[in-house]
C-alpha cells in the first residue's frame, strides 16, 4: 500500500520528521517495506505558458514556441505534437536536469534556437504504467489557469512530496487506505484522525420507480447506488490527479478518477456506470456456466455459476467485485451514470479473480475482507466530493440490504493486560488507546465493555483488545519476562 505523504496529513496533523514517522508506526505494528522521495533528480524545471505557436519553415515535424516561463519569455523548438497556444507545460529551462539526470542545454534545431525542452509525464520520472493514456507520446499539458508562472513544476505535481510503502497483512483490510493508515499514524502520535466531509443523504430521492435493485446472490449483501444526471466527462482537478500519480494510479476522467480515489481514500471499490447504456433494472446474480463477456481490458472471459455479475434487464454489465464490462464503461460522451458502492463476501471474489487470473485493486480489497456498513459511507463521501469538483445533479440513492449489520461486543478484563504483556496499564490509558483506535468503551463492574468499529474486523475476543493495547504502549517498551512452568 503506497501511502503520498500529503495526502496523510489532510487526515492527521503531523509536521514530524517522515523518518520519526515511519519509525513509530512501525513500532506499533505497521510495517515499512520502503520509503521513496519523489522528484529528487529534478532542478530548474517551472510552469510555462506558451504564448505563440507557428510550424518550423525547413521541418514537417517540428515547431516553433514562445513561452513564459514567469520572469522572461524563452524560444523553444519541439517535436511534440499535442500543442495548443496558451497551453500551461512542464519546461525544463536551459542547465535544468530530468528525472533520469538527462542535462538540459540550449541547442540549435534545424537552425532555430531553442532554450529549453517541454516535458512530458515519463521525463519527469512517472513510470509507463500510470501515464494517461492521451499523453503517453506527448507534453504533459495543466488545466489550470491559477498557477503562477516560473513555479517549481516539483511542487504543481506534488513530486516534492515522500511516498511510502506499507506492506499490509492479511488481517488489517481496513489499512488498505489512506484513511486506514492515517488513522494508525495518528494513534501512533496520540492524535485523533480530521473529519471528513460527507454528503447528508436523507433529502435525497430513494423511489424505487426510478431503479429497482434486486439481489439474487447469496454472495451480495449489501447494494449501495446513486443516479447522476447531466455530467460533464473532463480530465480531473490537478490535485486529485497528483494523489492517484503517487499512490500507482493512472487517472482517466473525472468520474473514474473520483471512484479510484474514493478506494484508495476510504478502501471501499466503487464502479461507475453509463446510465444511457444499460437497459432496465439492476439485478445481482450468480453467471450462467460458461457464460462470456468482455472485460474492460477487452479481454472475453467465459464465467462459472460461482461468479458473480451485476446485470442489467437485458445483459451483464460487470464481473461482481473484479471489473466492469466494455458495454457499460464511462467515456467521453457519458452524461448520465450510475454509481455502484457494493458489499460481496470475500470468498466469492477470492474464487473468481484466482479462476479468472484477473486481479484488480477493487478484487484485491474485497478479498481481504470489507464491511457492509461501509458502502453508503463511501457513496455519501462520493458525493460529497462530486458536487465540489463537478457540475452535475444527484437524481437518487438506493440501498439494498439483505442483512443487517451488527457490531461486534467485547467484554474485556483489563486484569489480562497484566497478565498476558508483564506490566500494569492504568485503565485510564487504556480507555485512551482504544478511543484513539475509534473503539467506543464503557467501563462496569471493573471490565471494559468494548463495541468494535465496524472497519475493525480482525477484532473478535479479549487478546484481540490486549494485542491493540500492546501495540501502542509499544512492544519494544516490555521487559523480557522467563516463562514460569511449575515443577511436576
Amino acid at each position: 500500500m503506497l501511502l503520498p505523504i500529503k495526502w496523510a496529513k489532510e487526515y492527521v496533523d503531523i509536521d514530524n520528521y517522515i523518518m520519526d514517522i515511519c519509525d513509530k508506526v512501525t513500532l506499533t505494528g505497521s510495517h515499512v517495506e520502503s520509503i521513496e522521495k519523489l522528484g529528487t533528480n529534478i532542478k530548474n524545471i517551472v510552469i510555462g505558458k506558451i504564448l505563440e505557436i507557428y510550424r518550423h519553415e525547413n521541418s514537417k515535424k517540428l515547431w516553433i514556441t514562445k513561452v513564459d516561463i514567469g520572469n522572461e519569455i524563452v524560444q523553444i523548438v519541439t517535436a511534440a505534437q499535442n500543442l495548443q497556444q496558451f497551453d500551461y507545460v512542464p519546461v525544463a529551462k536551459v542547465n535544468s536536469t530530468l528525472a533520469d539526470n538527462t542535462q538540459i542545454k540550449e541547442a540549435k534545431l534545424a537552425g532555430e534556437i531553442s532554450q529549453g525542452m517541454f516535458c512530458s509525464y515519463k521525463e519527469l520520472g512517472y513510470p509507463d504504467s500510470v501515464i494517461p493514456k492521451e499523453y503517453k507520446d506527448g507534453v504533459l499539458r495543466i488545466f489550470d489557469e491559477n498557477i503562477v508562472l516560473g513555479t517549481d513544476i516539483r511542487e504543481i505535481l506534488d513530486l516534492d512530496d515522500t511516498v511510502v510503502e506499507f506492506e499490509i497483512t492479511p488481517n488489517r483490510p481496513d489499512c488498505l487506505s489512506i484513511v486506514g493508515i492515517s488513522r494508525e499514524i495518528a494513534a501512533s502520535f496520540n492524535k485523533k484522525l480530521n473529519e471528513i466531509n460527507i454528503k447528508d443523504l436523507k433529502n435525497i430521492n430513494n423511489s424505487s420507480s426510478l431503479l429497482e435493485i434486486n439481489i439474487s446472490s447469496d454472495n451480495c449483501k449489501r447494494y449501495s447506488a446513486s443516479i447522476i444526471k447531466d455530467v460533464k466527462i473532463e480530465e480531473s482537478n490537478r490535485k486529485m490527479q497528483n494523489y492517484l500519480l503517487n499512490s500507482g494510479i493512472r487517472p482517466i476522467n473525472n468520474i473514474v478518477d473520483l471512484t479510484n480515489f474514493l478506494m484508495l481514500e476510504l478502501g471501499q471499490p466503487l464502479h461507475a456506470f453509463d446510465l444511457d447504456k444499460l437497459e432496465g433494472n439492476i439485478t445481482i446474480r450468480n453467471a450462467f456456466e460458461g457464460e462470456k463477456v468482455v472485460t474492460l481490458d477487452d479481454i472475453e472471459r467465459t464465467l462459472s455459476s460461482d461468479d458473480m455479475l451485476i446485470c442489467d434487464d437485458v445483459k451483464p454489465i460487470a464481473i461482481a467485485g473484479v471489473m466492469g464490462l466494455k458495454n457499460s464503461e464511462i467515456d467521453s460522451n457519458t452524461k448520465n451514470i450510475l454509481i455502484e458502492s457494493a458489499f460481496f463476501t470475500n470468498k466469492a471474489i477470492k474464487l473468481t479473480s484466482k479462476r479468472l487470473g484477473l486481479k484488480s485493486e477493487a478484487s484485491i480489497r474485497y478479498e481481504k475482507g470489507l464491511t457492509s456498513e461501509h458502502t453508503v459511507n463511501v457513496l455519501s463521501r462520493f458525493l460529497y466530493l462530486l458536487e465540489r469538483y463537478v457540475d452535475c445533479k444527484i437524481e437518487s440513492v438506493f440501498d439494498v440490504k439483505r442483512e443487517e449489520f451488527i457490531p461486534t461486543k467485547i467484554e474485556f478484563d483489563p486484569n489480562l493486560v497484566k497478565r498476558l504483556l508483564g506490566v500494569e496499564i492504568d485503565n485510564s490509558e487504556i480507555l485512551n488507546y482504544l478511543d484513539l483506535l475509534e473503539i467506543k468503551t464503557e467501563v462496569k463492574n471493573n471490565y471494559i465493555y468494548c463495541t468494535i468499529p465496524y472497519f475493525r474486523t480482525d477484532l473478535s475476543i479479549q487478546e484481540d483488545i490486549v494485542e491493540e493495547i500492546g501495540r501502542l504502549y509499544g512492544f519494544s517498551n516490555l521487559n523480557p519476562t522467563p516463562i514460569l512452568a511449575p515443577n511436576t
